[in-house]
């Protein structure tokens, strides 16, 4: 499979276009959580840029091309993506999603459509876990063909991290390490461990994926 023998990608990023909050508790609440997907968007941006998805795919070359897919949910959002139930989007969808992609790369691309933050439903040695829900898309740029779309769900954080807003931000494979610099930080929204507990999971969810990939590709005979 191309995917497997490419040695550069365009990758862009996260597509919250299909996003749903799956929450009980914040039903009716989209005002007050709007503001935070676009520093989940910009967040994983830091957590997870060009050479560290290359290092995590074993890709020699990642090429960037996310700014129009980091605005897009703003034109595909309904009015009420605050949900009781758990989420679902189809290839179908995603396809026809993706062929209005506007841009000027060619090649093999890769995006993360963003597909449901599931709260967990607590209770006594019952509880259903939060989970992160998205699709991994590789597609051909020229004529938007999806080639495969790898379903993956990551766990967010229990515990958050401390000096979120110090410099620098990074993923060391156990678990996001702080900081972040982007815009005004008086205008961020007020509650860091919501941010920073989904981030966790979108992280998660990239490496169970990279993962994934990494074990399906084609063992390379050692010549001695």
């Amino acid at each position: 499979m191309v995917i497997y023998k490419t040695d550069t990608i365009v990758w862009f990023g996260t597509d919250f276009s299909f996003f749903r909050l799956s929450n009980e508790k914040k039903v009716g609440t989209e005002e007050i959580v709007a503001p935070y997907i676009p520093y989940w968007i910009e967040d994983y941006k830091l957590a997870i840029p060009n050479v560290k998805i290359a290092s995590m795919l074993k890709i020699k070359k990642v090429i960037v091309d996310n700014d129009f897919t980091s605005v897009l949910f703003q034109d595909y959002l309904p009015e009420r993506w605050i949900v009781r139930e758990r989420h679902e989007v189809d290839l179908d969808e995603i396809r026809q999603h993706i062929a209005q992609y506007k841009t000027e790369k060619h090649g093999l691309g890769l995006v993360f459509i963003v597909e449901n933050f599931f709260k967990g439903i607590p209770g006594p040695g019952d509880e259903v876990p939060s989970k992160v829900h998205g699709h991994f898309v590789w597609f051909n740029i020229d004529n938007r063909e999806i080639i495969y779309s790898h379903t993956i769900s990551g766990t967010p954080a229990t515990a958050y991290f401390n000096d979120m807003f110090t410099a620098g931000a990074g993923y060391n494979g156990m678990g996001y390490r702080g900081g972040f610099t982007i815009g005004d930080k008086k205008n961020r929204p007020k509650d860091k461990g919501m941010e920073g507990y989904w981030l966790q999971g979108m992280i998660d969810a990239t490496v169970a994926f990279t993962i994934e990939y990494k074990s399906a590709l084609p063992e390379k005979k050692i010549q001695y």
